[in-house]
């Protein structure tokens, strides 16, 4: 952050800083496009979305804490500097990327006999003003731990405590600080040594605090903490602020909220096995996590966005009340936040979690209706078979399957492989026997499909039967079912080459858009 703002005024189109600690490697494009603030459009994948932004001029992206997803980093840098030769990316990591044309800048471990005492006496007189570090034991405590930032600053929490000789007995046989090898492993063998210690120094609620907040993979608030460690938030404020002053805890002032430094979240995940919490944590984490994204607008998503889908990713195979709210939450969410490709897969996701057949079939259904934004119509055809398989049998099958017979006729070029007409007919009939005809959605895909089945070269809609469908549709009070009724007769109108009622519909449905909110795939132009 402190080198996006120095150097700001050099690149006047963006200086974006990236912080990916919570990352994995395949939400690391999520993650730029969130700081960046743009996401994926029906005619504008993700990657085409975030180069567009940076390609407007010079711009710089920061990348920081990249090592545990190297490889997807250096194959969006790749990407990014193919696309806009006018964009720099500075990325911090403990390995390099081996990209052609990177420039590697070694940070090493801060240089003894200066900046690391220095480092060891601001911090411990920030924690105790009137401390006066014993010199020579600071520099023998600085040498043990390597110069490491985050081991001195540590120990120096607890200089006040026990003073130069204390800390070196304190540390013992707890430094195992390793040279060489691969960064990540090194950097927690060496840092677990020291957060281990600090630990010992906890008494028991402490202890309990900071080992369960190791649910949380991003940031997190007093409430989220609160509902967690099932604590009042007023002994949860409290414990928080120990460890923050313990230096285990970081708090975000700006933004009300605290987080734990990767290494230190990974000991106390430790901590928290060894305790045999870890299964019980997670499934506060995941009810938590349930409860906070059903209340989410796509605003509020970036916030937590690492943990809910931290807490999915974690959630038991099968049946689950709150894996199934999370997912589905998650695909609202993401889908409203632009990135198609995951609501997808987190509709489907909330499918394998549904208690019922009936409500794997609405996941589906809406996994289908990305699909098609995506532009995968095949997909989104497989994806309503399947929501029709699921869904057993009644209106949920007689939704998916005319749904899936509509999106058939009108798409047919974008299928890998053409589906007879009879087939489809066949499971338009199949609909129409199960369907109830006095529910209005079902009535409005029912005329859709049957609209769309006239012609057995499936190019056009019928004119007649689409405009008849137009009434139903309004009749459902759903602006998709309005919209794709529209479509269908406008289909027809420029099949027949009457120009002026085509361009009369599109504007009819161009007045559906703040209604459909990005919800419905169809051309409206």
């Amino acid at each position: 952050t402190v080198v996006a703002e120095a150097v700001a005024g050099e690149f006047p189109f963006a200086a974006t800083f990236v912080d990916l600690v919570a990352a994995r490697a395949d939400t690391v494009p999520q993650a730029v496009a969130a700081a960046l603030g743009v996401g994926e459009g029906p005619q504008q994948p993700l990657d085409a979305a975030i180069t567009g932004r940076l390609a407007r001029g010079r711009s710089l992206l920061v990348l920081d804490n990249c090592e545990h997803v190297i490889d997807a980093v250096a194959e969006l840098v790749e990407r990014l500097l193919a696309a806009g030769p006018t964009t720099t990316v500075l990325v911090t990591s403990r390995e390099r990327l081996a990209l052609p044309g990177e420039r590697v800048v070694v940070v090493g471990p801060l240089p003894l006999g200066s900046d690391a005492e220095q480092l060891f006496r601001e911090r411990a007189a920030a924690a105790d003003p009137e401390a006066v570090p014993d010199a020579a034991a600071v520099a023998d405590l600085c040498a043990r731990l390597d110069g490491l930032p985050l081991a001195i600053e540590l120990a120096a929490a607890r200089n006040a405590a026990l003073g130069g000789p204390g800390l070196l007995t304190g540390l013992g046989d707890y430094v195992r600080l390793l040279a060489g090898g691969r960064g990540h492993d090194v950097r927690h063998r060496s840092l677990q040594a020291v957060i281990g210690w600090s630990h010992d120094l906890l008494d028991t609620p402490e202890r309990a605090q900071f080992r369960r907040l190791s649910v949380f993979a991003g940031s997190f608030d007093l409430a989220a903490a609160a509902a967690v460690c099932e604590a009042e938030p007023a002994v949860t404020a409290d414990l928080l602020g120990r460890l923050v002053d313990k230096s285990l805890v970081t708090h975000q002032r700006d933004a009300g909220r605290w987080r734990m430094l990767a290494t230190i979240r990974a000991v106390a995940a430790a901590k928290l096995a060894e305790a045999d919490e870890t299964d019980e944590l997670l499934r506060r984490h995941r009810r938590w996590a349930a409860a906070a994204a059903s209340d989410l607008d796509a605003e509020g998503f970036d916030a937590v966005a690492d943990d809910l889908r931290e807490a999915l990713r974690t959630s038991p195979a099968g049946p689950d009340a709150a894996a199934h709210a999370l997912a589905a939450a998650l695909g609202r969410l993401t889908h409203a936040r632009g990135f198609l490709a995951e609501a997808r897969e987190r509709y489907q996701q909330a499918a394998t979690h549904a208690a019922t057949g009936r409500e794997a079939a609405r996941d589906l259904c809406r996994a289908a209706e990305c699909a098609q934004l995506g532009h995968d119509s095949g997909g989104a055809y497989d994806l309503l078979i399947a929501a029709a398989e699921r869904a057993g049998g009644g209106n949920g099958r007689a939704l998916a399957l005319a749904q899936a017979v509509e999106l058939a006729c009108r798409c047919p070029a974008t299928f890998a492989v053409e589906i007879p007409h009879e087939r489809l007919s066949a499971l338009l009939a199949e609909a129409r026997t199960l369907g109830d005809p006095a529910d209005p959605e079902v009535a409005a895909w029912l005329a859709l499909a049957a609209a769309w089945t006239v012609h057995p070269q499936k190019l056009t809609p019928g004119r007649e039967q689409a405009a008849a469908a137009v009434p139903v549709a309004r009749h459902s009070g759903d602006a998709v079912l309005v919209s794709a009724a529209l479509g269908a007769v406008r289909a027809a109108a420029v099949s027949t080459g009457e120009i002026v009622d085509a361009h009369r519909l599109s504007r009819e449905r161009l007045a559906l858009l703040p209604r459909l909110d990005g919800a419905d795939s169809r051309d409206a132009a």
